[in-house]
């Protein structure tokens, strides 16, 4: 009995503690959603909220205040101190910013949409660069030998992916796009190129032989039939790589990163892998290429590359099931 009387005044007093800060927030949050701009007494009073959710289980007294409290109106506009929905989610006005937030996302996402294919390593380009700026945007994948007329309408001219919209206007091709996210989200995130026109132009230069000399290469590779080709085609991904080596010391400045042409060329990381291990080479060395197997993998451990690069089991799985269906007899 003792006890329970213990707990009854010490539930009076917590109440009481409790309509005393009520009284306080009508006088300090001058009809705003905290005291002042989450200050002290906010924070102080957040802190203990969890210790209040425990004593709500475990004293009935307490509990039937405050549902008794939650149930009235006035109290539930004007008292983010003690309205909680979870232990950390301390206030009414905190789940108003998130659902704002959650509307302003989904409007961006509709402002911004990126027309592509997983598995595509172009595709994977404006990816990383939308993941670097902060911007939402919806993804709108294409069916693997399809072209949808969303497609064929906003690419007439090469009708291949990726093709970002935004405000549905068309900007087409992964490099275009990429310098297109930076120069239109400026202010947002990271820069992804250089401002120095002679520094931007070194890196658009080893962009341009990435897609014209290095990907043809290990394109070949990957349709060679014999051994001879087989090993010629390696032989041209291990030159153009060792270029990009020499590259890297001189673009990235000391840096992890090349500053510039990280995206043209890490976003065929993934194939690369796929390539070493049905060739047998290994193109990434270690000890030939130091500098460009730590690079590779920094890329791939980037919190924007982590979120969208495919892993290489499944890109092989899919280049597997991609080599059947091209050697499967037509249908009848």
């Amino acid at each position: 009995a003792q006890i329970e009387e213990a707990k009854v005044a010490t539930a009076g007093l917590v109440i009481a503690g409790l309509k005393l800060l009520e009284d306080t927030f009508g006088r300090l949050s001058k009809g705003k959603g905290f005291l002042g701009d989450i200050g002290n007494v906010d924070i102080v009073t957040g802190v203990l909220l969890r210790v209040v959710k425990v004593m709500e289980d475990l004293w009935p007294i307490i509990n039937r205040y405050l549902v008794a409290k939650k149930q009235e109106r006035s109290f539930q506009q004007a008292s983010p101190i003690i309205i909680y929905t979870k232990p950390g989610r301390c206030c009414l006005s905190y789940q108003r910013r998130k659902k704002k937030k959650k509307k302003a996302m989904a409007a961006a996402a509709g402002e911004v949409r990126l027309i592509g294919a997983w598995p595509s390593p172009y595709v994977l380009r404006p990816r990383v660069a939308l993941n670097l700026k902060g911007v939402e945007y919806e993804f709108l994948q294409e069916k693997f030998g399809e072209k949808s007329e969303l497609l064929l309408r906003s690419n007439p001219v090469y009708k291949k992916v990726p093709v970002l919209l935004h405000h549905d206007k068309p900007v087409c091709e992964s490099m275009i796009i990429v310098e297109y996210v930076d120069a239109a989200w400026a202010k947002s995130g990271q820069a992804i190129l250089p401002a120095d026109p002679y520094e931007r132009a070194l890196h658009r230069f080893w962009a341009a032989y990435i897609d014209d000399k290095l990907n043809p290469s290990g394109a070949a590779l990957s349709k060679a039939q014999t051994e001879e080709a087989k090993v010629e085609a390696a032989g041209q991904v291990i030159a153009g790589l060792k270029l990009l080596e020499e590259a890297f010391g001189r673009l990235s400045k000391g840096k992890g990163f090349f500053g510039g042409d990280d995206i043209a060329l890490g976003c065929f990381l993934g194939w690369l892998k796929v390539m070493e291990k049905t060739s047998g080479v290994k193109f990434t060395d270690e000890e030939k290429m130091p500098l460009l197997a730590g690079w590779a993998e920094r890329f791939c451990g980037h919190e924007a590359v982590k979120a969208v690069m495919p892993e290489p089991e499944r890109l092989e799985a899919f280049a597997r099931k991609r080599a059947a269906s091209a050697q499967a007899p037509p249908a009848n």
